[in-house]
């Protein structure tokens, strides 16, 4: 968090700063209302979107409790089964990634793999590529560079995406197409 504050510094207020990572934070619920009234998905172009990938990313994604990810973590519960299962993948997919935070346990935990990041926010890239930089990561890559991959992870990407008509059907999101078919 301490890295993403000072990334953003100079495009926020410190009264909006402060509200990085909150869950509950007047920011997010204007975004919620927001995606609520219109369902456009420009919305993920809106600068203050980083507010909910830091968010969501800490609280519901890698779970994090101080530097250690919950017991529930749906990361931690992926990278167990891997290890459980004796299979380190070469080459890794994480797809709407968010501010990477998946990515960077994956590139931590499997130094001989390849992880590769497809996101549409250019803050969350942004705090990412800092991430990068500052962990000295050189098996994580920013952008979709490959045809194919040995595995993908999509963690809270289509199930976020609802129906205009029927906000309890989720429609598939334009970009995750390619990864879908």
């Amino acid at each position: 968090l301490e890295i993403y504050l000072d990334e953003l510094s100079g495009q926020f207020t410190d009264t909006e700063l402060e509200q990085l990572g909150d869950k509950d934070s007047e920011i997010l619920s204007n975004l919620l209302y927001k995606w609520r009234s219109s369902w456009d998905l420009e919305i993920y172009s809106d600068p203050y979107y980083v507010f909910e990938t830091v968010s969501c990313g800490i609280n519901v994604t890698a779970m994090l409790q101080g530097d250690k990810l919950r017991n529930t973590s749906p990361v931690l519960h992926t990278l167990m089964w891997w290890d459980h299962l004796g299979y380190e993948p070469k080459t890794i997919i994480d797809v709407g990634a968010g501010v990477g935070l998946s990515s960077v346990w994956m590139a931590s935990r499997y130094k001989n793999s390849q992880i590769y990041v497809d996101e549409i926010s250019p803050l969350s890239i942004q705090l990412l590529r800092r991430v990068k930089k500052e962990l000295g990561l050189e098996n994580l890559h920013i952008g979709d560079q490959l045809d194919s991959y040995d595995a993908g992870t999509f963690y809270e990407v289509v199930e976020h995406i609802q129906s205009p008509d029927d906000p309890t059907i989720g429609t598939r999101f334009p970009w995750t197409d390619k990864y879908l078919a």
